[in-house]
């Protein structure tokens, strides 16, 4: 037990040195705070594209379009699964 201790302990603190290295340099910090502001629009972008995506889904699960081929597929092997079912308890 003592063991993982020590070792959890020097993963922090390989951790906080390489972070401390990191930003040391005026030219590296640049670069990580332009990193990290890349992926929080990227975060952003994501969470804000998936609500509507969502309601898109609803909508369509609510209407069925006969003209959806890929649509149509699904329903017909969820169809088909029912009666494989059926038959086979019988």
């Amino acid at each position: 037990m003592g063991l993982v201790k020590s070792v959890r302990g020097c993963i922090i603190l390989s951790v906080g040195i390489a972070g401390v290295s990191l930003v040391s340099t005026k030219n590296s910090r640049e670069k990580l705070v332009h990193a990290c502001s890349k992926i929080k629009t990227k975060t952003l972008n994501y969470w804000k594209k998936q609500p509507s995506e969502v309601v898109l889904l609803l909508e369509k699960a609510g209407h069925p379009n006969p003209y959806d081929i890929g649509d149509s597929r699904m329903i017909d092997e969820g169809s088909l699964t029912g009666i494989q079912y059926y038959n086979k308890i019988q």
